[in-house]
């Protein structure tokens, strides 16, 4: 690739990460992934399937409120060794 495309996609790049972040940030909250859909209710005709119908529902989006509040601590990396000279 030559250098000038380069040069462009990076200023390219650098102008869009500038727009997101001069966009007023809706919320505060930090998104892992994407949002499950809203599960529909649906009545299975038995008390105990409905009722372990309501566990799972609410088991998930217990699951998907927690990944999006939890933020990831950055790894560091190992020390880089020194070569040895023979």
């Amino acid at each position: 690739m030559p250098r000038t495309t380069q040069l462009q996609e990076r200023q390219r790049r650098r102008e869009e990460r500038t727009k997101l972040t001069l966009l007023p940030a809706a919320s505060e909250e930090i998104v892992i992934g994407p949002k499950l859909p809203e599960i529909p209710k649906l009545d299975l005709a038995d008390d105990s399937l409905n009722i372990s119908a309501d566990l799972i529902r609410g088991k998930l989006k217990e699951v998907s409120t927690s990944s999006t509040l939890t933020r990831a601590e950055p790894t560091t990396a190992p020390p880089v060794k020194q070569r040895r000279r023979i």
